[in-house]
Order: structure tokens, then C-alpha cells, then sequence
């Protein structure tokens, strides 16, 4: 028998107890109107997280993707000159659109909805949503998009938000196959952006669609949309142009909101190296000695650290000197 409800199927990372607890979160706003939830994660779910779901999927592979197909970020400053590739993180929500996708036909569901698991609906809001899903079923409509009147994509196109759409769950994997690796990425081919490549893929259908002329953020009103973060923050080890023999920690806010400021620990061989406030639109750079020493960058959304947003860890040997160039560069001008 054919599920009468969509499937939500929500995209995560929970990488912190923060982003776990928001990831509960969206699963009971969804579970609270009886949609069956599928989270698809590239890091295992705790029990609790398991159990509060209808389904889960943990994909090991959190493979970026490969630098020189992502959109390219300049911070230019007095001195310096940073070059970033971003967005590699939307190979990682591809391959959680074709497993989620791909299982909810397996299991006999007409449509889904896709999500990233920091839009948390309010209850207006998920009303909203079960109108527009009615919609998709009673007028036959292929898929459900945001697509923002005012937004252009790099070639003055029209784009389809990612961040939340939803649809028919066999004319979606008959008209796109979302790519797992960047060879397919660069074989199907995708756009600049996501969002740009969804709109190459879909748009000659638009007719079939239901088109939302805004953003999902001004729709949703009553709702907490693209909770974690909106804006850019990086902290990588990057190729140092003026001394290739060390390499460089380049860390930057430029995340958008009222709560945003950074405090970040750095360890060096698990002795106390360096804090750092990081305000919005701040940066910090330091090189490093290639020296197969460890260093791990712990950071806080909060001044006292009890809430532990990310943690990275480096190896400072050759093979990542090697690979800095594919993680941005830093020059002096």
C-alpha cells in the first residue's frame, strides 16, 4: 500500500550536540503532521536521534568536492591576498539527495520532501508545507520550488533554492541524477552553484511545477530557517605562497547574524598554543613548521566554551603540505 504522506528526508551533519539537538528538532516538527522523517547523515546518529526518526542512512563518505570545480572566495586585505574554493560541501547533500530520493521509491513513496535538517518549521509553517504538498498530489505538479524573484545565479539566471524543495520522487530521479564523486560532477554537467545546476536541470519543465516566487525564509515566518549558519566561515590549513616549506592557518568569520562571534582554542602537540576571538568579518592567520606535529582548533559558539561548535585536527607532515593548494592559498601583494 502507497504511503499516504511524503517523506521528509533530511540532510545532516551533526557534528555537535547543538546540531543534533536542531536535528531532533526538525524531526519533531515533521513527525508532529504525521510526514514519515529518513535522516541521511555522514556521521553516525545517536540512539536517541535513531529512534526519534522513521528511517535512517549513515554514509560514511563526506568527500568534498574537488576545489577546482567550486566557486572561488578573495579576501583581499591590507597586505594579503586569500584565495578560497567554497561550496564543497554540496557533493556530500548530493549523494544524501540520491540515497534519500533512491529509498523512498524503494519503500513506495509518490513524493518526498528534501531538507537540511536547520530549517525548523513552526507550526503555521508546516501547515504551509502540507498545503503545498496537497497541491503537488491534486494538481499533479512535478516538484516544488523556491525559486527567488530578485536572485539571479553568476550568468543571470534564475535558481532553485536547495536548502528545501520537494517533489515526485520518480519524475525527480527520471529527469536528474544527483552526482556522488566529482567526476560525475563534472560528467552530468553541473553548474557554478547547486541551485544554478538545479535550475539548468529542471527549469524547461517549469510549467509542471509549483513555483514559490521568494526565498523560503521570507515564506516561512513563523519558522528558524538555515539555523546554523548562513554566511561563510573557514578554518583550513592553506599553501603559504611567500614560505611553501611551512604552511598556513587561515581562519574567518564571515558568518551573518546576531550570535556569530567565534572563540576558538589552538593546540599544538596537546599543549595550549593560541586563542582567539574571531568577530564577524574578522580573520587570523599563523604559518607552521612542517614538522609532523599535531594541531587541533577547537571551536566555541560561546565566551565560557561549554558549546563546542566544530573540532579540527592536522597532521602537520608532507602529504598535507602537498595538498594545501586544494584548500586555498595565501600571498602577499
Amino acid at each position: 500500500m502507497e504511503p499516504v504522506n511524503p517523506l521528509v528526508i533530511i540532510s545532516t551533519y551533526p557534528s555537535s550536540d547543538k546540531v543534533i539537538n536542531i536535528l531532533n528538532r526538525c524531526i519533531h516538527a515533521y513527525k508532529s503532521i504525521n510526514y514519515d522523517v529518513l535522516v541521511v547523515s555522514h556521521l553516525p546518529l545517536d540512539q536517541h536521534t535513531t529512534k526519534n526518526a522513521t528511517y535512517t542512512i549513515y554514509d560514511s563518505d563526506n568527500t568534498f568536492l574537488e576545489y577546482k570545480y567550486c566557486p572561488m572566495f578573495y579576501n583581499n586585505a591590507p597586505g594579503i591576498r586569500v584565495t578560497l574554493p567554497t561550496g564543497g560541501h554540496v557533493l556530500p547533500i548530493c549523494r544524501n539527495m540520491r540515497t534519500g530520493v533512491n529509498l523512498a521509491k524503494a519503500l513506495g513513496y509518490k513524493y518526498f520532501v528534501f531538507t537540511e535538517a536547520d530549517v525548523i518549521l513552526g507550526d503555521t509553517d508546516l501547515k504551509v508545507v502540507d498545503g503545498y504538498m496537497k497541491t503537488l498530489s491534486t494538481e499533479d505538479k512535478k516538484m516544488l520550488f523556491f525559486r527567488p524573484e530578485e536572485y539571479r545565479g553568476i550568468n543571470g539566471s534564475y535558481v532553485y533554492e536547495t536548502l528545501m524543495f520537494a517533489g515526485n520522487v520518480n519524475y525527480f530521479l527520471d529527469t536528474f541524477t544527483p552526482p556522488l564523486t566529482s567526476e560525475e560532477w563534472a560528467n552530468v554537467p553541473m553548474g557554478h552553484t547547486l541551485e544554478l545546476s538545479f535550475y539548468e536541470k529542471f527549469g524547461h519543465d517549469e510549467d509542471k511545477f509549483l513555483i514559490i516566487n521568494d526565498h523560503s525564509s521570507n515564506i516561512f515566518k513563523s519558522s528558524d530557517v538555515n539555523l546554523m549558519r548562513y554566511g561563510f566561515f573557514n578554518c583550513e590549513m592553506i599553501h603559504n605562497s611567500p614560505n611553501p616549506s611551512r604552511i598556513m592557518l587561515f581562519m574567518m568569520n564571515y558568518l551573518i547574524g546576531e550570535e556569530q562571534t567565534k572563540y576558538i582554542t589552538i593546540y599544538k602537540d596537546n599543549v595550549s598554543y593560541s586563542t582567539v576571538v574571531l568577530y564577524k568579518h574578522g580573520y587570523w592567520f599563523n604559518d607552521f613548521p612542517l614538522d609532523d606535529s599535531e594541531v587541533i582548533i577547537e571551536v566555541y559558539s560561546d565566551e565560557s566554551k561549554t558549546i563546542l561548535e566544530t573540532s579540527k585536527k592536522f597532521i602537520l607532515n608532507k602529504h598535507l603540505g602537498d595538498i594545501s593548494l586544494t584548500k586555498g592559498i595565501f600571498e602577499l601583494t
